[in-house]
């Protein structure tokens, strides 16, 4: 920390450092004790509605005129006023501005006065990186932190004189008038790539993608019928070898003194039924040696398990992949959750290698329907 009042020798000439309480005639926070919910009257705001350097009136308390009145006595926000948000997510700002709908605040959000520097410049240093550090080093509380008027004064703010603080604003909002239109050009960048790939995923399933590579070995591809009688029969190898093993698992079981719960019996693999005329119909036509089925002829179809009270971890804690891990961009595994699955209940539900997840519920549409590819980046998942 820097030695308060004092001009520094790292600092351009002219330049001071001072605690925010003489930079300001005016540190307040909002109501620590909001009146009661109208469904009509005036606005009440909180921290959630300083965002991006701006009021947002979104979702706010409507108080009587009676209860504005009071507190809009006692806040007096004026335009040019610097608000802070200091509880919960503490540091976002915005000035007040000129022509604004009459609103008052509660107690997570201050409200400060500026005299020695403009409203834009507060605003915008106190969005610094020295000044959100000393916010959250000096945040005080367990289920929601927040910081004091008190500590607040204590921030450090450099001043220099009025004409320059007006051209590090101008300066600033001109930077980061290039780097929004550098966001806004990504965003449009990611909308084009969206639509490429699924053209290119289009192209893929109607053959166009290697239309030239099936003319160059057209006489050592299989037939559709084939193709199909090869999978029946690699489906009924794969069943074979269940049923091995369950047999054994039985047989250990039934000298175990049938211990635990009995092996479940795998599924014998159903016939491949062709699609009729009528669902083809329904469906683009495709290439020479392709054709249609349904998923559960390709592989097993099965869901994972719900996550309920009764399965909450206790001595068997295992992580689990639920829809909210499964992205456009494949897994995001930064938050994996855990779950009790008893040891006869991993040869059902624990993923192998190659397994296909699809994402089959969510909170909204748009996320349902997300495939990614197993490759077994958690042991025993």
């Amino acid at each position: 920390m820097v030695e308060i009042g004092t001009t520094l020798s790292a600092l351009p000439q002219g330049w001071i450092v001072v605690p925010l309480s003489e930079v300001v005639d005016k540190i307040i926070d909002g109501s620590h004790n909001p009146p009661a919910k109208q469904d009509s009257g005036r606005p009440m705001l909180s921290a959630r509605n300083i965002e991006n350097n701006r009021i947002v009136f979104g979702e706010f308390r409507l108080l009587s005129e009676e209860a504005f009145e009071i507190e809009n006595r006692r806040t007096q926000v004026s335009p040019g006023d610097v608000l802070l948000t200091i509880v919960g997510t503490i540091g976002r700002a915005a000035v007040v501005p000129e022509n604004y709908e009459p609103f008052t605040l509660q107690r997570s959000v201050a409200i400060l006065s500026p005299s020695v520097t403009t409203s834009k410049f507060l605003m915008y240093q106190l969005q610094s990186p020295n000044v959100q550090s000393f916010f959250k080093e000096t945040a005080k509380g367990t289920a929601q932190k927040g910081i004091y008027l008190q500590a607040l004064g204590q921030t450090e703010i450099l001043v220099p004189p009025l004409s320059e603080q007006n051209r590090v604003v101008a300066k600033i909002e001109e930077l980061f008038s290039e780097l929004d239109k550098g966001i806004e050009y990504l965003r449009t960048a990611q909308e084009q790539l969206k639509v490429y790939r699924q053209s290119v995923l289009k192209y893929a399933f109607e053959g166009k993608l290697t239309e030239q590579w099936r003319e160059a070995h057209i006489d050592k591809l299989e037939t559709a019928d084939q193709l199909l009688e090869r999978i029946q029969q690699e489906r009924e190898n794969r069943y074979q070898q269940q049923l091995n093993k369950w047999e054994e698992a039985v047989k250990t079981w039934e000298d175990n003194g049938k211990e635990g719960k009995k092996p479940n019996q795998p599924r014998a693999p159903f016939e491949i039924i062709p699609l009729t005329e009528e669902e083809l119909l329904q469906l683009p036509q495709l290439p020479e040696g392709w054709c249609w089925t349904k998923v559960d002829a390709l592989g097993e179809v099965q869901l994972g398990r719900q996550r309920s009270p009764q399965n909450r971890s206790r001595d068997y804690p295992t992580r689990y992949i639920r829809a909210a891990n499964i992205t456009e961009d494949g897994f995001d595994l930064t938050d994996v959750m855990d779950m009790e699955f008893k040891p006869h209940e991993l040869e059902r539900y624990q993923l192998k290698y190659g397994d296909i997840l699809l994402s089959e519920a969510s909170g909204s549409a748009d996320q349902a329907g997300k495939p990614a590819l197993w490759r077994d980046q958690i042991p025993n998942c």
